[in-house]
């Protein structure tokens, strides 16, 4: 058997270029197979940015969530996964799949689980009101003291 020419060899290089090879999702600095963390403060509305880098395969990607509770949104167009986790739910982790999909013929999938941690929020700091007066006489030689009430709340 002949072997190729360089032109040919060149051709078929640049073929397979073209069918963009095999299609893959990863997160820069975190390890293969990881779930991807993300925390959601329970009656606040949060956006994240999904940090996935996708290669390979043939553009364009069609993006989507599986699993995910109702309150979760993902904008693919966007690579955003937005939502208000209720409040009652405070304390629970949810696990879900980013999926992507080429446009080859067939499609080519590939996902990365997500697990949606709602957090404490933090609790209002509370001043409490203290009675002082607001006109304080001093007399000389003389001490006054008086002690205040704590605040509470926060972390």
């Amino acid at each position: 058997m002949k072997p190729a020419s360089p032109a040919v060899a060149a051709a078929f290089a640049l073929t397979l270029a073209a069918c963009g090879g095999g299609l893959s999702i990863d997160i820069p600095g975190e390890s293969d197979g990881a779930l991807h963390r993300i925390e959601f403060p329970p009656g606040q509305v949060r956006e994240h940015r999904l940090p996935f880098r996708i290669s390979g395969g043939v553009p364009p990607y069609d993006s989507s969530i599986e699993g995910c509770p109702g309150w979760a949104t993902l904008l693919p167009d966007q690579g955003i996964l937005a939502g208000t986790a209720p409040v009652g739910e405070s304390g629970k982790t949810f696990f879900c799949t980013y999926v992507v999909t080429d446009s080859d013929t067939p499609p080519e999938s590939r996902s990365y689980g997500l697990r949606l941690v709602v957090g404490s929020p933090a609790s209002p700091v509370a001043l409490p009101s203290a009675d002082v007066p607001r006109r304080i006489l001093l007399n000389v030689n003389h001490y006054h003291s008086r002690e205040l009430p704590r605040a509470t709340g926060g972390n």
